[in-house]
C-alpha cells in the first residue's frame, strides 16, 4: 500500500514537474497539458492491463530468467521484493542497528547537508563549476538501481556527456534551441524501436547476428552474474538466528 500509493504517487509528481519543464519550453499552456496528462494516464491504464494480459497468455516463460527475448520482468520482481521487505520481513530486520542495511539509513542525513555545503559553496564561488552540481539529481538517480543496471548508467552518462557537457559548450546556440526537443525524439524513438524490432524480429523468432546485437551478450549484466560471489559455506549479512 505504501508502495502503490505512496511512492508511486510521488514518483508521477515529479515526472509530472519534469513534462510542465518540456511543456514550457514547447510553450504549452500548463492546464491544458495537465488535463492532456490526465487523459493519457486514462488511456494508458486500460492498454497496459490489456497488453500486460495478452503478454501473460502469449509470450512463454514470461519473467522467467531464460525468457529469449528477456522478458525477466525486472520492474515487478523489484515491488514483489519491496512488498516481502516492508510486509513478510519487516523493516527492523532490514534496516535496523546491526542489522545488514543499517548503514543505508545514513542518507536521510547526508542528503541534506551535502545539499547544504553545495548551495554554501556554490554561494562562495558563484562562477566555478560547483553550480553544475545537483545533489537531489544525483542521489535520486540511485533509486533507479534495481532494476537498473551498469548497462544503463554508461549510456546514459555518455549521452548526457556528449549533449549536456560537449553539445552546451561547443554549440550552445544548437543545445538551447533543440536539446529538450532532442530528449522527446530520443524517448519517442526508443519505445517506437522497441515495439517495432520486438514484433518484427523477436516475436517471429527472426535472428540477426551482427557486432550490436553479440557485444552484450558476454556480459554479467547480460548473464545475470554478480560480480562478487559469496565464498562456499559462508553467507552474505547476519545469519538465520542472528536477528
Amino acid at each position: 500500500m505504501v508502495k502503490t500509493y505512496g511512492y508511486n504517487s510521488v514518483k508521477h509528481g515529479l515526472d509530472f514537474a519534469a513534462d510542465l519543464k518540456l511543456g514550457q519550453y514547447m510553450k504549452i499552456p500548463p492546464r491544458l497539458l495537465f488535463w492532456a496528462q490526465i487523459y493519457a494516464s486514462l488511456w494508458a491504464t486500460a492498454t497496459q492491463v490489456g497488453v500486460l494480459r495478452w503478454m501473460m497468455g502469449n509470450i512463454k516463460n514470461l519473467c522467467s530468467p531464460t525468457n529469449p527475448d528477456r522478458f525477466t520482468c525486472a520492474g515487478a520482481k523489484v515491488v514483489y521484493n519491496a512488498s516481502l521487505i516492508w510486509g513478510t520481513i519487516g523493516p527492523q530486520r532490514m534496516f535496523q542497528p546491526g542489522q545488514t542495511y543499517h548503514n543505508l539509513l545514513y542518507f536521510f542525513l547526508i542528503g541534506p547537508v551535502v545539499t547544504v555545503i553545495v548551495y554554501l559553496l556554490y554561494r562562495r564561488y558563484p562562477k566555478s563549476w560547483i553550480k553544475y552540481i545537483n545533489p537531489p539529481i544525483f542521489f535520486n538517480a540511485a533509486g533507479n538501481i534495481p532494476p537498473a543496471n551498469t548497462t544503463q548508467y554508461s549510456l546514459w552518462f555518455i549521452v548526457g556527456f556528449l549533449f549536456n557537457f560537449l553539445m552546451r559548450k561547443r554549440a550552445f546556440a544548437w543545445w538551447k534551441r533543440y536539446n529538450y526537443l532532442l530528449q522527446a525524439a530520443l524517448d519517442s524513438g526508443v519505445a517506437l524501436a522497441t515495439i517495432i524490432i520486438f514484433f518484427a524480429l523477436s516475436y517471429t523468432n527472426t535472428h540477426l547476428s551482427w557486432w550490436g546485437n553479440n557485444v552484450g551478450k558476454n556480459t554479467m549484466d547480460a548473464k545475470g552474474t554478480p560480480a562478487f560471489t559469496v565464498p562456499k559455506g559462508s553467507h552474505f549479512g547476519r545469519g538465520v538466528g542472528e536477528f
